[in-house]
This record gives structure tokens, C-alpha cells and sequence, in this order.
């Protein structure tokens, strides 16, 4: 008899144990004294791109000299930009290949039927004689330049580049109008494409052929005599990079 009032006593603390473990909840409790209200959240482009090779946003009162070699004028930054008026300055370091960016102000973009040597991209004089021309480049004329030597057997170059491209940009007129224009030069593998766009309006042009160079490059910008651009930034992101996209919560 004693057994048997000893398991049902027993029994009915078990029974009691499970129903305090069922009703007591602690981690509920913290979360329901918490004050937790989700933000809204939504999601940006970057402006930048990952991995960045070069990028100079003309910051101080001086030109980067660690980042540029200055051959031709004297080139002013002031306020964020870079001013260019017969000037010629070419990155220090090289590239095989990239996405250059820029934002360029102007009143002395061309039309396409006139011609300016004014340009904005990649660019190299190399060879033995220091005459072998390679470039890809945005003309102040609205164009795509594409340019490559061929050597001769003892690596010299003499004239103009054997094989060169001018495909124009679509659009140009509408797009120069505005003196404000973005461009995205694109160099990678076998092709290049340059995007531009102004005034609200949107341009392309692109090329695919012998006149893409095969050789390292140099960021090259370059007014012409009478001509003055003025630069917001530079910046070269590696072919296929990633655009890092920003989330921003209220």
C-alpha cells in the first residue's frame, strides 16, 4: 500500500514539473520586453566597384604626383576637379585592361565632323624607337578611338598606327549639349566600348578587331591648345568587377 502511494505522489510531480516547463517561457519573455520596431530598408547602387586599380578624385590643391607624370602645361585642381587646358598628363602605372570611368565639364566638346585631339582614356608610345602608338580613347569629338602599331622585327615603328578604328558615339550632339558628360570606357579582352551620357540623353559606340592593343597601357589625359576640360574624377575598375550595392535603413 505504501508502494503504491509512493509512485502515485511521484507521479503527479512529474505531471506538475512538465506543466511549470510548459507554461514558463524565458526566452519569450525577454523578447516581449524588448522594444524591437523593424526600419524600412532599401537598396542603393554604389557608385564605386570592386576591386578599384586606380582612382583619383582631385582632392587638395595640387596634382597626385605619386599617381600622375605630367608632360605638357600645367594642370590645376581646385574644388574636387581637375583642370586640363593644353595639358598632358598620363598615369604612372600601366594596365592590361579595365573599366575606366570619368565625369568630364566642358563647352568645347566638338561636333563629330570637327576634329580635336582632345581625348580621355588609355594610351602608350612604346618600341625600341619609342614610336609604336597604342590607345583607346574618348575623343572630344565624340568618338571611339582604337589604335595599335605593328613593329618591325627589331621592334621599331615608323608613321601612324597600322591598324586604327573611329566608330562614332551614337547620339552625340544631344548628349554634348548639356557640357556635362559621364563615360565608362570599357577595355577587356578582345573588345572595347565606350557609354556616355549628358543632357538626359545616352550614347554608345564599340569596336571588336585588330586595332585593340595587345600591350600595357597608361591613363592619358590630354586638352588640346585651346580647348579647356575640367575632371570630377578618374576611376579604373578591374574587368567583370563587382558593383557593390548599398543598403540604407531608415
Amino acid at each position: 500500500m505504501l508502494s503504491l502511494l509512493l509512485a502515485v505522489f511521484l507521479l503527479a510531480v512529474t505531471i506538475r514539473s512538465f506543466d511549470v516547463f510548459a507554461t514558463q517561457d524565458p526566452v519569450g519573455e525577454v523578447w516581449s520586453s524588448l522594444e524591437f520596431t523593424p526600419k524600412p530598408c532599401t537598396l542603393r547602387a554604389a557608385s564605386g566597384c570592386s576591386p578599384v586599380l586606380f582612382n583619383d578624385e582631385f582632392d587638395g590643391s595640387e596634382l597626385d604626383e605619386d599617381k600622375w607624370e605630367v608632360f605638357e602645361g600645367s594642370p590645376a585642381v581646385s574644388g574636387g576637379w581637375l583642370t586640363l587646358s593644353e595639358t598632358d598628363i598620363q598615369s604612372r602605372l600601366g594596365f592590361h585592361s579595365g573599366i575606366l570611368q570619368g565625369v568630364i565639364q566642358s563647352s568645347d566638346w566638338k561636333p563629330q565632323s570637327q576634329f580635336s585631339d582632345s581625348s580621355f582614356g588609355f594610351e602608350i608610345w612604346t618600341g625600341n624607337n619609342g614610336q609604336c602608338h597604342y590607345a583607346i580613347l574618348f575623343k572630344a569629338s565624340g568618338h571611339l578611338a582604337v589604335l595599335r602599331s605593328q613593329p618591325d622585327g627589331d621592334g621599331n615603328c615608323f608613321g601612324d598606327p597600322l591598324h586604327q578604328a573611329y566608330p562614332p558615339v551614337s547620339n552625340w550632339d544631344a548628349i554634348r549639349a548639356g557640357d556635362t558628360v559621364s563615360f565608362t570606357l570599357s577595355w577587356c579582352s578582345d573588345s572595347v566600348a565606350l557609354e556616355v551620357s549628358g543632357n538626359g540623353q545616352e550614347g554608345q559606340s564599340s569596336y571588336t578587331g585588330q586595332a585593340v592593343p595587345t600591350v600595357p597601357l597608361k591613363i592619358r589625359l590630354y586638352a588640346q591648345p585651346s580647348e579647356t576640360y575640367k575632371i570630377d574624377h578618374i576611376r579604373l575598375c578591374a574587368c567583370y568587377a563587382v558593383y557593390l550595392p548599398i543598403i540604407m535603413c531608415q
